[in-house]
């Protein structure tokens, strides 16, 4: 008997959650990097070719604007240290690792800089507004050679996951009646 009263209770609580609810979906953008840092011979340092790598995921498109004015705008630069890479190979665990970079004029302007575990700052530079848009990209331009492929995710929000468990709890109300009425 009393459950019988409170069914439409419940009835009332599950369709405000379902309606509260929504089903939305947020994109992830991932940047994955491979690449190969050039060998360096100068009379001051001389370094081996390195292997580099990283995985990043986040919320946007990471797409700086174009530096406007002397120093350039701060941002017009996104840092990131090995820390906030999902996975890196040779990332210099000190301080920013990986910069993004929108720089100067022409078909290669978006400036991807690996400060590698030697120490050594490599420069992938890749099509202008590649860092903007889902696509595989390969560098050009100097002696490194790298490809950065960028795919976007569907990552299901926390309020699809209340959806959810309020369907589950519909049904649940919903059996519970038909075996009070039997």
């Amino acid at each position: 008997m009393r459950i019988r009263k409170l069914l439409p209770t419940i009835a009332v609580v599950v369709t405000l959650m379902i309606i509260s609810a929504g089903s939305a979906q947020a994109d992830s953008i991932v940047y994955s990097f491979t690449g190969t840092g050039a060998a360096i011979n100068s009379p001051f340092v001389t370094k081996p070719a390195i292997s580099v790598a990283f995985q990043l995921t986040v919320p946007n498109f990471i797409n700086p604007p174009f530096p406007v004015g002397f120093p350039p705008n701060p941002l017009s630069f996104a840092n990131f240290t090995c820390a906030q890479l999902d996975s890196s190979t040779n990332c210099s665990p000190n301080a920013t690792a990986i910069i993004f970079s929108n720089q100067g004029t022409g078909p290669l302007t978006a400036d991807l800089q690996f400060i590698a575990s030697n120490s050594v700052t490599y420069v992938f530079l890749f099509p202008t507004g590649a860092f903007g848009a889902t696509g595989n990209y390969s560098s050009g331009g100097g002696p490194n050679i790298g490809t950065l492929t960028i795919t976007s995710a569907a990552v299901p929000e926390s309020s699809s996951l209340v959806l959810l468990l309020a369907g589950i709890s519909c049904c649940g109300v919903l059996g519970l009646r038909r075996r009070i009425q039997q």
